[in-house]
């Protein structure tokens, strides 16, 4: 009775999974946006609730503007229906100043417009709110009820009987309404239901208030039985993808179901850590992770995937030139910048060089064979905790270890990978999302995997006697590992280059352009992948066993998903498909070198996040090239102002210009 007992506690989070699964499908069908950011609006529409019960205050979440005061303390229902048409309105906003835009877009332009979004909400909420939770009154009855010595917890039955009737009413509303009549004819076909008088956008509009409308709402019950905390319900985002991919994307039914046998499952397992032979953390949150991976195996093809024609081109993925001069003069900027910094400074510049390194990473993966990963940071931290264990238990010397390191992050790369060899786009970046939290609880969470309390110790390097080490106290940071960060960004820059000027960079860009096309051509579309995969997660690895004889102990918060999906917006923001933009993204990433100078007058904190969230939507709606592109762009505006072979009189070169920038991907593979 004790494990059915569990079951039943598993409810209350799963009628959370099964409510933003439903929140995901109505979003999907009507737009073709799986919206990553489904968890934080359900966070922030609660918040709104808890303020209104608790202090009768309204936050409004732009910073600087002080909560609206409305008369003390609400009671259920009025501080329910405001935070619900917070949620509609927020869901209308989202569509028509977000998604509206990018209905023609790249799957990848999507995905991280909802990142963008899903930073604002979190980065709001942290300024307002800070880390600590805030205590919600329960809403349901509590107590148990005792049936044939079953226990079983009040709260969480109500809970799931809500959600239910919840999915009952939706899928009726979907299924014998007009409305429900046009949202399908919209998703079939929407060029179509645009003929016959049906507007695409409207539909869309509707649903995306149904959705923060159902996200909110089970926000709000699970409140009292979860505690309130900024992250409290992002991540639920993992479960609920494997719940409405469960229900094909379409489906209400079926998402529910799997949405709350998630959740039970997850609290029987949480019994069986009890058991001392199975393992105490981390399966819990596998579960979803490998339902999706099944899912998308199994039935991967017959998933309707919206908005596969688009208007929109791939940004653009420049030859780079020059690469000896180039590579030269860095490491000459480099090596002296590291020279004449002291303290922080060069600490900053320290860290901007290994997130760079990490950057390329993405550049290979993204920009390179347009495979969406959200895991970079997980294998830089596989690389981390590797290069703790190569330095103390394993006894392998400086630079060995970084190898060691860099090709265990590769196999656990290309096993994460294995999935690119049937999906793609957005559904590749859900089984990444899932691998990056599966490696998290499994391992980086594990106390007996990651080091306790005090972390993963890592010995500091030394080659022929020489001290490369961080060092510590008034020492920190010593110019040595400053140097040794450049040799090895100068390294693996020149091995991305090489890459991309090589035949696999014509075969990567050719699978990134249309892999049918380049499997019709005679490129071996699944090798390509996975080398592809194997050199990210190589690259990730270094950047990772880089970062770990930085920190000189090894702990689970520096490899946070959280801080990976920032990461990888930051990459997005400054150009994923150019080494130009992986420097920018060293350059702004957290800890790096512009954020220690902006430290001397203001304390970015959680405004970082939000200012990033705010630019990151915005280049994914207007410059998915990044900075990186709108610096290249001026490069060839100076040039064919200047240069000799955009003179008007000189055509044919300006044409075989233009077709060395596009890149001639067939030729080349």
């Amino acid at each position: 009775m004790t494990y059915l007992t569990f079951l039943l506690l598993g409810l209350g989070a799963g009628s959370i999974y099964a409510a933003l699964g439903m929140s995901l499908v109505q979003t999907y069908r009507s737009s073709g946006v799986i919206n990553f950011a489904t968890g934080s609006v359900a966070t922030y529409v609660t918040y709104v609730y808890a303020t209104l019960r608790k202090s009768g205050e309204y936050f409004v979440p732009v910073p600087g503007v002080p909560q609206i005061p409305l008369g003390g303390p609400l009671d259920f229902w009025p501080a329910l229906v405001i935070a619900l048409l917070t949620a509609g309105l927020l869901g209308l906003g989202m569509y028509w100043v977000v998604f509206r835009w990018l209905v023609n877009a790249l799957p990848l332009a999507k995905i991280v417009a909802s990142l963008g979004v899903m930073v604002v909400l979190q980065g709001s909420i942290g300024l307002r709110f800070g880390t600590s939770a805030v205590p919600v009154d329960p809403i349901f009855p509590v107590g148990t009820i005792s049936a044939g010595g079953l226990v079983i917890p009040r709260d969480r039955l109500y809970l799931a009987a809500t959600i239910v009737v919840i999915a009952v009413a939706l899928w009726a509303l979907t299924r014998f309404s007009r409305f429900g009549l046009t949202t399908r004819a919209a998703a079939d076909n929407e060029k179509g239901a645009v003929l016959v008088g049906i507007s695409p956008h409207r539909v869309a509009s509707v649903n995306w208030v149904i959705g923060a409308l159902v996200t909110g709402l089970g926000g709000i019950l699970l409140s009292p039985i979860v505690p309130l905390t900024p992250g409290a319900y992002t991540l639920f985002i993992v479960p609920a993808l494997a719940a409405a991919l469960v229900g094909g994307l379409s489906a209400i039914g079926p998402t529910v179901v799997a949405g709350l046998l998630i959740g039970a499952v997850q609290s029987e397992i949480t019994k069986l850590q009890t058991l001392s032979w199975w393992p105490t953390t981390g399966l819990g949150d596998a579960v979803p992770v490998v339902v999706i991976v099944l899912v998308l195996f199994l039935r991967g093809r017959s998933i309707p995937q919206r908005g596969l024609v688009f208007d929109a081109t791939l940004p653009r993925s420049p030859t780079p030139r020059a690469v000896l001069p180039t590579a030269l003069v860095g490491l000459v900027v480099l090596v002296g910048a590291s020279m004449v910094l002291t303290g922080q400074y060069r600490a900053g510049l320290t860290m901007s060089m290994i997130m760079a390194v990490l950057a390329l990473s993405w550049v290979v993966i993204v920009g390179y064979v347009g495979q969406i990963s959200l895991a970079q940071l997980s294998l830089a931290g596989v690389g981390a905790f590797l290069t703790s264990a190569a330095t103390t238990s394993w006894h392998i010397p400086f630079p060995l270890s970084i190898l060691v390191a860099a090709l265990g992050a590769t196999v656990v790369g290309v096993v994460i990978g294995l999935p690119a060899l049937r999906i793609r786009g957005i559904h590749l970046a859900i089984v990444t999302l899932g691998g990056a939290l599966a490696l998290q609880s499994v391992w980086f969470a594990n106390s007996k995997l990651n080091g306790g309390a005090d972390g993963a110790r890592v010995e500091s390097p030394t080659l022929f006697g020489l001290d490369l080490g961080i060092g510590s106290g008034e020492a920190y940071p010593r110019v040595e590992f400053s140097l040794v960060a450049v040799v090895v960004l100068i390294l693996v820059a020149l091995v991305v280059a090489s890459v991309r000027r090589s035949r696999l960079g014509g075969r990567m860009l050719a699978v990134r352009v249309n892999d049918r096309a380049a499997a019709a051509g005679g490129i071996d579309v699944a090798r390509t992948k996975l080398l592809a995969f194997a050199v990210a997660a190589f690259l990730a690895g270094v950047a990772g066993s880089l970062l770990a004889y930085q920190l000189s102990s090894v702990s689970a918060p520096s490899f946070d998903i959280f801080v990976g999906l920032t990461l990888f917006a930051i990459i997005y923001l400054t150009g994923v498909t150019s080494m130009t933009g992986a420097i920018l993204a060293g350059i702004l990433a957290p800890g790096g070198i512009f954020y220690v100078f902006l430290s001397r007058w203001v304390d970015p904190g959680s405004y970082y996040d939000l200012v990033s969230g705010l630019l990151l939507i915005d280049a994914a709606i207007r410059n998915p090239d990044g900075f990186a592109g709108r610096l290249l762009g001026l490069g060839r505006s100076v040039g064919r102002r200047f240069g000799r072979a955009d003179r008007p009189g000189d055509p044919a070169r300006v044409e075989a210009q233009a077709v060395r920038d596009d890149e001639d991907v067939l030729t080349r593979s």
